[in-house]
């Protein structure tokens, strides 16, 4: 899938050779839509698109898909990147509420855990318990409702 931006849209004119289209669709996003990790970990589950929009600097994202199952059913992906070209940024909406997040390329650095380690943690441990376990920060790679 190749999300673009309104302004990529608005330069593709009818005639336009396939490669040209290319170019233009796949040039980088602006780097206006850069999302730091750091602003990746205070996003909160539970927040409206414009919470999340105006946290990210009234950064509006590029939403890669929008479905309205129903007046009371809404569903909206929204995608960020990092001046990185490697990192994405994904957050879900499902009516006017955020219920998952996800990054992937944000950290390069390797956090191990030892079998030990792995064996204590179990399924609804917060966060910061895990971290206690394993004695490093760690990557958040996503959260969600289940």
């Amino acid at each position: 899938k190749f999300p673009i931006t309104k302004a990529q849209y608005d330069l593709i004119q009818v005639g336009m050779t396939r490669d040209k289209v290319k170019t233009i669709v796949r040039a980088p996003l602006p780097k206006t839509t850069a999302v730091t990790y750091e602003q990746f970990l205070g996003i909160q589950r539970g927040w409206t698109r414009n919470q999340l929009t105006s946290y990210l600097n009234n950064n509006p994202g590029v939403i890669s898909l929008q479905l309205s199952v129903s007046p009371a059913s809404f569903f909206q992906d929204v995608e960020y990147t990092n001046t990185n070209p490697n990192v994405t940024v994904h957050f879900s909406i499902q009516n006017n509420a955020l219920v998952s997040k996800n990054q992937s390329g944000f950290k390069e650095k390797q956090f191990p855990i030892t079998k030990a380690q792995y064996d204590l943690i179990q399924v609804g441990m917060t966060r910061d318990k895990v971290k206690t376990i394993v004695d490093n920060e760690g990557q958040l790679l996503g959260e969600g409702e289940s």
